[in-house]
């Protein structure tokens, strides 16, 4: 679709969208101003070669789409996450990063041009500082079903529409494009001019009716919703808006579409903030009656209504949320903004998809959706291509290729060793191969040249133009799995093999094909090619008889056939390419099941339906007779579509993880508070005598040990995020999720917490909350590894958002920094989980917790954005804390490294001299100032603004009365403070007591920050040059600076910030310190978790930092003296077998002569079935077993094999393997595989060991590995 974002449609694009936007339509200019953002990427990629490819012109399509919400909203975060979300199938990291530096370039671009002229970036500022009552939030959420309701409602009638006067319908004949768009112009004209709510500009009525009437105007006109300071509740109001939202509704409803650049954010936007206006007209009235809330104002129930219709329309759910308070600076309301959008969604989606999947169903455009929104029943066989035109190695005269590449429809041929021997050997492209056989023809003009993919002297050798990296299936191989190779990978086709033989191809065109035609899209009379599906159809084994006629398909189509002589000899080739039928034999396969289910899914042109949640039975829907087969549970196992059929019962789940985290946190704070006034008052003051501190010093000691005897009770140390972060990568610790491991953990906090050390409970909180998804699991039906590992992602959500109290940002860590895989159902159960742990925080805790509130309060007095000039002061402090961040893991790596060496890491006389000499330290440093003390109430003092009158602030001396101290001892005195806190978190942290790191980091760089800008304050005088000044915001920066060196987080950090402080207008310089953080620390060291995870030996399979230059046959294990054949041999053998093997199991091959593959066993499935057998069985008789069957005597063990494993060939590149293992499949091992015979393995462990061992790539190490012999490296772990 290269016309879409030419340059021809760029120009286009810009004049339209200002005359359209300039005409008074109802229509936004941000929908357009993405899609003018991505032709700018597309004609710029065309400049430079490295994105000639079109996996990196996608990436940078996907990074124009964040600058371009950042431009139309003033919303850099919300703009990333749009393109994650709603834009991109593949967003890596990288494009992530890449997304971040643009969308906060776009910004500054913004800010620096200023084009509503408020020095801001927010499109409608409002001001509300309090957060709504807990009372009002079940009207919030009525508000988002009324959302999603009027979402669903625009999105029918608009598909209708659209569908009426598309190209070639009898409307479009009658009326030419640009009548119905003067007739549309004429209609809203007419419309809007009666009332004075529709008669201004959308934006400026949006504005008009967020704000509230008891505060300041700033030149927004109050229309008539205002009756002086108090907000104006009549029936009469409420009828008008009413009337208006029904208007816009109309006119928006006809103009989406039509033949102008419109969008339909600002008029979505619109008709909620009327419907959400008159929602809270009424709550106000009814809260003089009720008296459920101190005060209601209806312009948060307006901005939470325009968030639920924009949500109902576009079905966005975690980019809208961030997009919204952006858009109007309240981050009080980030709450009701994720319950309103959340409910929008869910019931949206119970009546129709969002606007743009309908559109692009609409207009027939091919696209591949999450495979979460389909539930599948079938394999790869049922979709594949069996009449496939393949090519040999030695295809044979250049003259007849080149003719057949000319006249060939398609765009590619599979390689195969000989028409006899169907081996894969790889793909090769049509015109990159016609071109270069035209170049070669012009240069030799000799046609009858042989042509060879294997460099045969005396042959053109076209081997460099064959694709040998192409995925292979089997036939078994669920089409869920397909799905995801297709949609993660970017693959274009993978081939389907049995036993070595190519037997079809699924192209990603070909399954789109097979996918829309058997989902129902609510189409009337919607027409099923069935000739076409039983074509393509796995039922062609049962009853499509062998044949090979050259070119020609079938008998009568060959002209010089006959029936005596085979056409095969007998036929002139006229082609160098031949045609590979279908299946020859499918007698081994699992799918040889009772003859009258096959009979019965001969007629069946379904291929998948929806699941249960995406299709109600008010929905037309196809059901597949395939679901009616007792298939073998092994055929399920590797299928999505067991457990998404049971979605519902797992929805309850994460609702649970989410009190359970926030009950969780509550505990804690009230356990922690209770026991510090139990035990020393005093330690409440800022200042002690030295009596008072050392038995506060001895208490501490003891406490400490205590915790520490606690936690050496259970294999995890530290904050338990390493532990955690490996687990969501693959692999298998069951004991560090168990509850031992909570109960333990969870008073070993309390102690430490209470010991005074550097440490805080917020790290702590994730690893908690994954033992409670943990322990939800094994107490639930569930008995599935994705589904075990999605609840854990969930709950490092809802851990974060109980911790901070930031719900938004929750979310955003697990997906960046803890999960491999984060598909769009998880996002919605982390959304869910979130939002109740921070619901039961703000409940039960609020008294106990009030740093965050008074954190909020705080930054959102820094109500204007920073001037050009103190950018630089900002990337400053990112490389400062890039480097401190880089030195403290180093530091700390090389004292962790020591304990471990001097046995100091577990229990016993010298692990409590390590932890007493540790909690010693921390007491004499925590002397030398008071910010040490009482680490919570000194990042109140750093971010405050001295003309609040902050009395912490006071106490600490920041602040003097109203004016800041702007004295050079003040700031050299706060670095000094830093430097300490910076060397008490290097040799606290892992010491053997739970605790976390965020609260100190973000001390130490809140220190540096504000003595930076004092700093800052004392040059701008000396050098009598005007430099603005304002430590609290340096403080704030300068936190978010230290917290990225240290943790190598981007965007979910950016969020947190700002949901702790409130300060959005710090959200460039949030985005640029970290940034800049991020880049220095990671080109000094990895982050502090991937290198506890090196220092303890844990497998990890890192996201970034490779260079992949080698291939699979590289590092594949060749020795393979373990596999198994379909020969039978007797149970004793196999017993013996099982219990020495030291893999996780054995490939299944044919023979020993024939090594092709057959599938994979399990050490552990295999061991299981054998110790099922009775004795009798296996001690007395030893029966012969085989994996495949025999006769009736020999034990069949067919079922046990899994044919689903991924095969790959040993020139696949291992970023292909990287990815397969990182964030596509899940898998543990693939297969390699060399003209169908095995020839390696590569798993999981093995692959993460190449890359610790730099035996290939370029992966940052354990720096404190650095410093040793380089041949120990990280062999042996930490822990047992």
């Amino acid at each position: 679709m290269q016309d879409v974002l030419s340059l021809r449609t760029l120009v286009v694009k810009i004049l339209g969208l200002m005359l359209s936007v300039s005409s008074g339509l109802a229509l936004g200019k941000e929908g357009p101003t993405v899609h003018i953002a991505c032709c700018w990427a597309n004609v710029c990629s065309q400049w430079s070669r490295r994105y000639s490819t079109e996996l990196r012109r996608r990436e940078l399509l996907s990074v124009a789409a964040a600058a371009g919400v950042s431009v139309a909203f003033g919303a850099p975060v919300g703009g990333v996450l749009f393109s994650y979300e709603e834009v991109s199938t593949r967003f890596p990291r990288a494009t992530m990063i890449r997304a971040f530096f643009s969308a906060v370039v776009a910004a500054l671009t913004l800010a620096w041009y200023d084009p509503l002229g408020t020095g801001k970036l927010t499109l409608f500022e409002v001001s509300y500082q309090n957060e709504p009552a807990l009372l009002e939030y079940p009207l919030f959420l009525a508000m988002g079903c009324v959302g999603g309701l009027v979402g669903a409602l625009f999105v029918k009638l608009n598909i209708q529409i659209s569908e009426a006067r598309k190209d070639g319908s009898a409307f479009r004949e009658k009326v030419p494009i640009t009548l119905e768009v003067a007739l549309i112009a004429l209609f809203t004209a007419i419309t809007s001019y009666p009332s004075i709510y529709t008669r201004d500009l959308s934006s400026l009525a949006i504005h008009s009716l967020f704000c509230s009437c008891s505060s300041p105007t700033n030149g927004v006109d109050r229309l008539t919703l205002c009756e002086g300071d108090q907000e104006a509740a009549s029936a009469s109001l409420v009828a008008a808006l009413l009337l208006a939202a029904a208007v816009r509704f109309a006119q928006v409803t006809v103009t989406f579409g039509t033949g102008v650049p419109c969008g339909l954010f600002v008029p979505s936007l619109y008709v909620g903030a009327c419907l959400g206006r008159c929602l809270g007209i009424v709550a106000a009235w009814g809260n003089g009656y009720l008296h459920f809330a101190q005060r209601v104002h209806p312009g948060v129930y307006a901005m939470v209504g325009a968030a639920s219709v924009l949500g109902g329309v576009c079905r966005v759910t975690i980019s809208l949320v961030v997009i919204m308070f952006e858009l109007t600076g309240g981050t009080h309301l980030i709450l009701p903004f994720m319950i309103a959008v959340l409910a929008a969604k869910w019931v949206g989606d119970l009546f129709n998809d969002s606007i743009y999947d309908c559109c692009i169903h609409l207009r027939g455009y091919p696209y591949l959706h999450e495979p979460g929104d389909v539930t599948y029943s079938t394999r790869a066989c049922d979709v594949m291509q069996e009449e496939l035109h393949c090519l040999g190695v030695e295809p044979g005269p250049l003259g007849v290729l080149l003719k057949e590449l000319r006249e060939a429809p398609f765009k590619g041929f599979p390689v195969v060793k000989s028409e006899d021997d169907f081996s894969v050997v790889g793909y090769v492209k049509s015109k990159p191969l016609q071109k270069f056989l035209e170049d070669q023809l012009c240069q030799n003009n000799d046609d009858s040249v042989p042509v060879s993919f294997r460099g045969r002297p005396g042959a053109i050798n076209a081997d460099f133009l064959l694709d040998t990296s192409v995925l292979s299936v089997v036939p078994d191989t669920p089409v869920a799995q397909v799905h995801s190779i297709f949609r993660h990978m970017g693959g274009k086709l993978v081939f389907v093999t049995r036993l070595g033989q190519v037997v079809g191809i699924i192209t990603k065109k070909h399954f789109l094909h097979c996918l829309s035609r058997s989902l129902d899209q609510e189409v009337e009379g919607l027409d099923v090619d069935q000739k076409s599906s039983e074509h393509s159809s796995y039922l062609q084994a049962y009853c499509h008889e062998t044949s090979s006629y050259g070119l020609l398909s079938s008998p009568e189509e060959s002209p010089d056939a006959s029936p005596e002589v085979s056409p095969k000899t007998n036929i002139t080739r006229a082609s160098v390419s031949f045609i590979r039928h279908s299946l020859p034999s499918r007698e081994f396969s699992l799918e040889n099941m009772r003859q009258s289910a096959v009979r019965a899914l001969k007629s069946c042109p379904v291929v998948a339906t929806r699941s249960q949640s995406e299709n109600p039975g008010g929905r037309k829907a196809r059901h597949s007779a395939i679901q009616s087969i007792s298939w073998p549970a092994e055929v399920n196992k590797g299928s999505s579509g067991r457990d998404l059929r049971k979605s519902g019962l797992h929805l309850g789940l994460p609702a649970v993880i989410g009190l359970l985290s926030g009950m969780t946190r509550c505990f804690l704070i009230w356990s922690i508070s209770s026991f510090l006034e139990k035990l020393y008052e005093e330690g409440a003051a800022l200042t002690l005598s030295a009596w008072e501190h050392l038995r506060w010093s001895l208490v501490c000691v003891a406490l400490a040990v205590l915790a520490a005897r606690l936690n050496w009770r259970v294999p995890c140390t530290a904050s338990g995020m390493s532990e955690v972060k490996t687990i969501l990568n693959g692999f298998v610790m069951d004991e560090r999720l168990s509850f031992d491991v909570l109960f333990s953990r969870s008073l070993g906090l309390v102690f430490a917490s209470a010991a005074r050390l550097c440490l805080d409970l917020q790290g702590v909180m994730l690893h908690l909350a994954a033992c409670w998804a943990d322990l939800c699991y094994r107490l639930s039906s569930i008995n599935n590894e994705a589904t075990r590992r999605e609840l854990i992602s969930v709950a490092c959500a809802a851990g974060i958002s109980a911790a901070f109290g930031t719900p938004l940002g929750g979310v955003l860590w697990s997906y960046e920094q803890m999960s491999s895989k984060f598909t769009q159902q998880t996002l919605i159960y982390a959304f869910l989980a979130s939002i109740l742990a921070d619901l039961v925080v703000d409940a039960y805790a609020q008294r106990f917790d009030a740093v965050r509130e008074e954190l909020q309060s705080l930054g959102a007095r820094y109500d204007h954005l920073p001037a050009f000039v103190e950018y630089v002061v900002f990337v400053f402090l990112g490389v400062l804390g890039g480097v401190l961040g880089a030195a403290c893991i180093f530091y700390n790596m090389l004292v962790c490294r020591a304990r471990q060496n001097w046995g100091w890491t577990k229990w016993g006389v010298w692990g409590s001299i390590s932890i007493t000499l540790v909690t010693l330290c921390s007491c004499a440093i925590s002397w030398f100032s008071p910010l040490l003390f009482r680490q919570d109430d000194a990042l109140q003092a750093l971010f405050a603004s001295c003309t609040s009158r902050s009395p912490l602030a006071e106490s600490f001396g920041i602040c003097s009365g109203s004016v800041t101290a702007m004295h050079s001892e003040v700031a050299w005195s706060l670095c000094g403070c830093a430097l300490l806190c910076w060397l008490e978190l290097a040799i606290t942290y892992d010491a053997g007591t739970p605790g976390g790191y965020f609260i100190s980091s973000l001390l130490i760089g809140g220190c540096l920050g504000r003595g930076t800008g004092i700093l800052v304050h004392e040059f701008g005088q000396w050098s009598q040059v005007p430099l603005p000044s304002q430590p609290g915001v340096y403080a704030m920066v300068g936190a978010a600076a230290m917290l990225a060196g240290i943790t190598r987080v981007h965007i979910s950090l950016v969020v947190m910030m700002f949901e702790l402080t409130g300060a959005l207008q710090l959200v460039v310089p949030f985005m640029v310190a970290i940034m800049t953080a991020n880049w220095v620390g990671s080109l000094l060291t990895c982050s502090m978790d991937e290198c506890h995870i090196s220092l303890r030996g844990y497998p990890h399979l890192m996201s970034e930092s490779v260079v992949f230059k080698s291939r699979a046959g590289d590092v594949m294990d060749e020795e393979l003296d373990e596999c198994l054949t379909c020969n039978a041999c007797q149970i004793s053998v196999l017993t013996k077998l099982v219990n020495q093997a030291e893999y996780g199991g054995f490939p299944v091959i044919v023979s020993e002569e024939d090594r092709a593959l057959v599938g994979y066993v399990s050490t552990e499935s295999l061991r299981e079935y054998l110790q099922q057998l009775p004795v009798r069985v296996t001690m007395k008789t030893n029966p012969m077993a085989s994996f495949q069957p025999l006769d009736d005597k020999t034990l069949d063990l067919s079922s046990l094999v899994d044919r689903t494993v991924i095969q790959i060939v040993p020139e696949t590149r291992l970023e292909q393997v990287h990815q397969i293992f990182l964030e596509t499949l899940g898998l543990k091992l693939v297969l390699v595989c060399s003209f169908g015979q095995l020839v390696g393995m590569i798993t999981k462990k093995a692959f993460v060991q190449y890359l610790e061992q730099g035996e290939i790539g370029n992966m940052t190490r354990d720096p404190a590995v650095i410093l040793e012999d380089h041949k120990k490296g990280l062999d042996e772990p930490l822990l047992p």
